[in-house]
């Protein structure tokens, strides 16, 4: 029993062996590189490095270090510190993203041109107000011939669902044309 409480005697925030301390202070490295990665890749792309993903990194790397002198529990701050950093810097990005597409209107969806003369029009034509909301210009209401004929067309609906002489899948498709009106 002695020989079982011999390795148990190690001091808090340490792991046993050495093994796992290595191993985890190269995940924590990949991990490191990975954000380098990311931030990289922002700044060609033109972005600015939100602060809180560089101080992440260096947090990152206080981390590392602990778990290469096999002091976990010296890690567990770091670790912390980071993920809240990242998740402030990712924050950031979204912000940054949002200010972006909201600069360059007629981009979005993927379309990447904007044809003269359709300023202030959405994608179906329609005049667009500075809010967001739609001008009434060129909107015209339906006029009485109009409205006649779509009440002509649902008596019709009406008419031909009420026959049940009808095959079953017409009917069916009555009732569902309906069922929207």
């Amino acid at each position: 029993e002695q020989q079982g409480q011999q390795g148990q005697s190690q001091q808090p925030g340490q792991q046993p062996g050495g093994d796992g301390s290595g191993q985890a202070a190269a995940e924590q490295e990949a991990l490191r590189r990975a954000l380098g990665e990311l931030m990289r890749r922002m700044g060609e792309m033109g972005m600015d490095l939100p602060r809180a993903l560089g101080q992440a990194e260096m947090q990152m790397r206080d981390a590392r270090d602990a778990l290469r002198e096999g002091d976990a529990g010296q890690a567990v701050g770091p670790q912390g510190q980071a993920l809240d950093l990242m998740q402030q810097g990712g924050q950031a990005m979204l912000e940054q993203m949002r200010q972006m597409m909201a600069q360059q209107p007629g981009q979005q969806g993927g379309q990447g041109r904007q044809q003269t003369g359709q300023q202030g029009r959405d994608p179906l034509g329609r005049s667009t107000r500075n809010d967001g909301g739609f001008d009434s210009e060129g909107t015209e209401l339906p006029g009485e011939s109009d409205l006649g004929r779509a009440r002509d067309v649902l008596e019709e609906l009406y008419r031909r669902s009420g026959d049940r002489q009808r095959p079953p899948l017409e009917l069916d498709y009555y009732d569902r044309l309906l069922d929207r009106f």
